[in-house]
């Protein structure tokens, strides 16, 4: 049986009748509300009784509001005087003064009067108070003979002979009001019902759950935890687990890379399986951890110990991913959308094409994917598409039976799908697959099934496939790429930026790679020496990067520091490689005597190379070049 919402609302005087009569303009029938006219001491009075009554939420206006507020643990919904009844309200009270001071019990009137005064020919004065008994001294201090306010700061300005005026809200305010306080009603019965849902969930699960907060201290535990670990509830909750259960490690869940990870712990001579998953990575929010704990029987403790195994391996055959999206360096606006819909695509099953140039880190993206997903902890299998002939590809793809083809080994080969099961699959450079292959394709992303070469037996498969490619899908489709395998394999679609776009994150990678090749330690090196890093077009993006970071440490290793970093930097990219992009970026040929002015600026002041070095290169006199940059000036 449905039960109404229990309203109380605590008014005074003029504005208890206004509670009144908006109750009943509203008549809503799944409310029960009580208006009390009531304030100061017998305000708690009040309260006490509602709160036996078992009020949900609370109405109140001006100083009841703040009385309730701060001593009382109960939602409270406050009757807010709006900008428009108070100028309502000076307008008429104008007629009667010239100069009008308004009660504020501590200061929560937000509205600023001060351009009415001209208009209306007065003076507003706030009256602002903390106590009630502060007022009187107040008002008489004001000088001012009209007073608005409360009804408690109407009766104390007619004590002192002055004139009160009552400020009071539109009927409709006091309406908004109590529907504002059924939504509240409303939102703390689903509160109720869902933690008695959890409760009942907690308290009857077969396997011991513990939570702590970020600070370690123990907030939920049920009876099964009670039952493994020996402690009970009332010894457990808000004490500080890592002291309670040293072994069981909860506190270093805060600095596992995966949302969830595995382990098999002794306690008490009894092998416990922990699988201890971080609630939420979101830095606003109170980091919380919780452990599910369950005794291995003897079938648990080699399913167990089988996939611990199998991990292993996977780790030492290199079929498992390494890096995660902390690996991912960069502070640009497109590349930090782009991973945060790889991490929103990572919760999901669905297959992924990353398509950028070559060089800017498609495979580091895909680990990352993986370690970020459910699929965190099992295979990560990678493979160059474009490394392998097509029959090679196939056989390594799907694997092969024992006579298969002339030179198959014995007893067959297991397929990188197969290896994959369970986990991810990467398959780079996807658009220089065959037409032959990619229809075979389709039918894994169809069917979720592989057949060995040579073989009649299906094999059921569970990966999710990731692709990359450094072409957009429309052009692997005028290349002839089969629309319904891009379609399969372009369920969500990511894009990495070339180096070229990513402005300020090219000094970022340049200063991070450097600092970990050069022998003597971190190298401070300004911004200006290295602007020539933002002016090249990387074609080969951070793989290219990475390649002239390289060389520029063994220089610096060999040499130390010198003064001239942009030469050392000029000789690492490669001179003719470095003109060559300059001279495209501006369209010149050299010999041609009408180079633009902003590429003579970069040669000189940016590349460093001297007028001598830069007629040479243009193939003109220096006399020619003189005056190429006296009619540019």
């Amino acid at each position: 049986m449905f039960q109404k919402y229990r309203i109380c609302c605590f008014t005074y005087g003029k504005l208890h009748e206004l509670a009144l009569n908006a109750v009943r303009q509203l008549n809503d029938p799944e409310m029960e509300i009580t208006c009390v006219s009531t304030q100061g001491q017998k305000l708690n009075k009040s309260i006490r009784l509602a709160l036996k009554n078992n009020t949900e939420v609370f109405i109140a206006g001006s100083s009841n509001f703040e009385t309730i507020s701060h001593s009382y643990d109960i939602p409270i919904v406050g009757i807010e005087v709006g900008y428009q009844d108070y100028l309502q309200h000076i307008v008429e009270a104008s007629k009667k003064a010239d100069r009008i001071g308004i009660a504020c019990y501590q200061n929560r009137l937000n509205y600023d009067f001060s351009l009415l005064e001209p208009f209306l020919g007065i003076q507003i004065k706030k009256i602002i108070y903390n106590r009630n008994t502060d007022l009187p001294e107040k008002m008489r201090d004001c000088g001012c003979p009209l007073i608005m306010g409360g009804g408690y700061a109407c009766e104390v300005a007619a004590q002192l002979g002055l004139t009160g005026v009552l400020i009071y809200p539109g009927i409709q305010v006091i309406i908004n009001a109590f529907r504002t306080a059924k939504i509240f009603a409303q939102r703390l019965r689903k509160k109720k019902s869902d933690m008695m849902y959890y409760a009942a969930v907690i308290g009857e699960s077969p396997n011991g759950i513990i939570s702590i907060d970020r600070f370690g201290a123990v907030t939920n535990y049920n009876p099964s935890a009670e039952n493994y670990l020996g402690v009970t509830a009332s010894d457990a909750l808000g004490k500080q687990a890592e002291t309670l259960f040293p072994q069981l490690k909860l506190t270093s869940t805060f600095q596992q890379k995966s949302r969830v990870e595995d382990t098999v712990v002794l306690y008490h001579n009894r092998q416990l399986h922990l699988r201890k998953i971080l609630m939420t990575e979101d830095p606003a929010v109170e980091a919380a951890a919780t452990a599910l704990i369950t005794d291995l029987s003897d079938f648990r403790k080699s399913e167990m110990s089988y996939l611990i195994k199998q991990r292993a391996l996977l780790s030492k055959s290199g079929f498992i991913s390494k890096y995660h999206f902390s690996d991912i360096l960069g502070n640009c606006a497109e590349l930090k959308k782009t991973l945060n819909k790889a991490k929103l695509y990572s919760k999901t099953n669905y297959n992924i094409l990353i398509f950028g140039e070559t060089g800017t880190g498609k495979e580091l993206l895909a680990q990352s994917i993986c370690n970020y997903s459910e699929r965190a902890g099992q295979s990560f299998v990678a493979v160059n598409c474009a490394a392998l002939p097509d029959n090679l590809l196939e056989s390594e793809l799907f694997g092969y039976q024992e006579g298969a083809f002339t030179g198959s080994a014995k007893g067959g080969h297991r397929g990188l799908f197969e290896l994959a099961n369970g986990g991810t699959i990467f398959l780079d450079e996807i658009g220089s697959v065959s037409p032959a292959l990619q229809v075979k394709l389709l039918r894994v992303l169809q069917e979720h099934e592989i057949m060995r070469i040579g073989d009649d037996k299906i094999i059921p498969v569970d990966v999710r496939v990731i692709a990359a490619t450094n072409k957009n899908p429309e052009d692997m489709l005028k290349d002839g790429f089969r629309m319904d395998l891009l379609f399969r394999l372009n369920e969500l679609e990511l894009e990495l930026p070339p180096l070229r776009r990513r402005g300020e994150d090219i000094l970022l990678l340049f200063r991070q790679f450097l600092n970990h090749k050069v022998e003597a330690g971190p190298v401070l090196i300004p911004d200006d020496d290295l602007s020539l890093l933002r002016m090249y077009s990387w074609p080969g993006n951070i793989r290219e990067l990475h390649n002239v970071c390289a060389r520029f440490s063994l220089f610096l290793n060999a040499q130390g520091e010198e003064k001239s970093f942009s030469r050392i930097l000029r000789e690492c990219i490669g001179e003719k490689r470095l003109l060559a992009d300059v001279f495209s970026r501006y369209h010149y040929a050299p010999g041609v005597t009408d180079a633009s002015a902003d590429m003579l600026h970069d040669l000189s002041d940016k590349l460093g190379y001297t007028q001598k070095e830069i007629a040479g290169m243009l193939h003109i006199s220096r006399s020619t070049l003189w005056r190429m940059q006296k009619e540019s000036d």
